[in-house]
């Protein structure tokens, strides 16, 4: 078992080498930007901020070094894998090239999390007792927000990696409506961070990040913050009023469901140049505008069938045992874990085929032609002199 988990870890390694998905490994886990709000947000005086940017600079001092060798270490890496060849048929150098990649993004990832957990002790030993009673707690609050990040998308939890202190400081509303929603998202923020606190301590504990233990608190943190998110959701939209309200939920489920919100029917995106068109008939016109308000009512009716496809499916996996979620979740057709990909991403295109359909029966051929001009085939100079050769 062992053994596969470790050829599973050198997998997951190699992915993230080719796809960039280990680009953040090369970073500081915490900002320049971060430390500029830690520096405005705790009132720091200017030995104290000049301190602060010593104490950031040193304490990367190390994690500089590796991350510049692993930095070449992973260019050396792409390079030998360059080509997809059966290991049988590789040099033995590759195989164990391979190997020292994957042991050396554990041990940087190890570096990085220290970092963080270390720079954020020593700052906190430059503050004063009233900045540590009075504007440490919320700085470390955010902190943790920031670098746990929960990503839950993956599966049905999608409200799981929403901030609603960011989405609400977003919204455009009154101040008077602002003020009513203050304490709620005073409280939010404590609520949240209990969860993460709870995360914080499973990381420092597998900082690898490779366990099983690591990968199912994440998405148990995951699980968590959806439920709490969606809690205070509904009560920060029954303090609002009618138009403010409407502001919240549409920022909501477009952050919430981006995947179902992020679709895109490319034909109904050219309606602004299609109506544009010189020559269009008032029957045309008359009937594109009826084309297009079908497709709006449409598309904000398969809005809410997903919403609702992707909040039963919520429902379920909040009370489903932590293996039974944890062991699901690795099938990419379990409809209940992931509804978008099983069921929601088809629904949209059972709406965008007709569009289209309809779409070109409005408009003549010439008028298609300038929309969607055919691709130009550039033939082989060869190809065109054997063609001749046979016309001859």
């Amino acid at each position: 078992m062992k053994r596969l988990r470790f050829i599973l870890s050198i997998a997951v390694a190699s992915l993230a080498a080719r796809t960039g998905f280990a680009q953040t490994i090369f970073h500081h886990p915490i900002s320049p930007t971060e430390v500029a709000g830690f520096k405005e947000k705790l009132h720091l005086d200017e030995a104290q901020a000049e301190s602060m940017d010593l104490l950031y600079e040193s304490n990367a001092a190390n994690f500089k070094v590796e991350s510049a060798a692993f930095r070449e270490l992973r260019a050396r890496f792409n390079k030998a894998f360059e080509k997809d060849i059966p290991d049988e048929d590789r040099d033995p150098a590759d195989i164990q090239l391979r190997i020292d990649f994957g042991n050396t993004l554990e041990k940087l990832r190890v570096t990085r999390t220290e970092l963080a957990r270390t720079t954020m002790r020593d700052f906190e030993l430059l503050l004063t007792e009233k900045q540590k009673e009075e504007y440490w707690p919320g700085v470390l609050r955010d902190h943790r927000r920031r670098l746990l990040g929960l990503t839950d998308t993956r599966g049905a939890a999608c409200w799981g990696n929403m901030n609603l202190v960011k989405l609400t400081e977003s919204l455009e509303i009154d101040p008077q409506d602002r003020a009513a929603i203050t304490p709620i998202m005073e409280q939010y923020a404590l609520d949240m961070d209990k969860i993460l606190q709870n995360f914080e301590s499973v990381l420092w504990k597998y900082p690898t990040q490779r366990s099983d233990e690591y990968r199912k608190a994440s998405l148990n943190a995951g699980r968590q913050a959806d439920a709490l998110n969606r809690k205070y959701c509904r009560f920060i939209e029954n303090a609002l009023p009618p138009v403010a309200r409407g502001k919240l939920l549409d920022a909501a489920y477009s952050e919430a469901y981006f995947q179902i919100y992020g679709l895109v029917n490319e034909d109904a995106a050219l309606m602004p140049r299609i109506m544009e068109l010189p020559d269009l008939t008032v029957e045309q016109i008359k009937a594109l505008t009826v084309l297009n308000t079908k497709w709006n009512s449409d598309l904000q009716d398969f809005y809410r069938r997903s919403r609702e496809t992707q909040d039963r499916a919520s429902q379920v996996t909040q009370i489903m045992p932590e293996d039974e979620y944890f062991e699901r979740l690795q099938d990419p057709s379990d409809a209940v874990i992931r509804p978008f990909e099983n069921g929601i991403s088809e629904s949209f295109t059972a709406i965008v085929k007709p569009y289209g359909e309809n779409l070109r029966k409005i408009l003549t051929p010439a008028q298609q032609e300038i929309l969607w001009p055919p691709p130009k085939v550039e033939l082989d100079p060869k190809t065109i002199e054997t063609a001749k050769q046979r016309q001859r």
